[in-house]
């Protein structure tokens, strides 16, 4: 982690903590093959953020 990059919990007006200091956003990448059946690009959050070991949408 660097100075800066928004790694850390922060905390909402209702209480709840939250990972990314200055919030999160994501992307939904989507593939159809030539049936139509989609296909979602997940990646593995790291152990140490929120829901660690978990997957989830890139950048979220």
């Amino acid at each position: 982690m660097a100075a800066n990059d928004g790694d850390g919990w922060a905390q909402c007006g209702r209480g709840h903590r939250h990972w990314g200091v200055h919030g999160a956003s994501g992307l939904l990448a989507v593939h159809h093959d030539m049936t139509g059946t989609p296909y979602i690009l997940m990646q593995k959050r790291s152990w140490w953020s929120h829901y660690g070991g978990t997957w989830g949408f890139p950048g979220g």
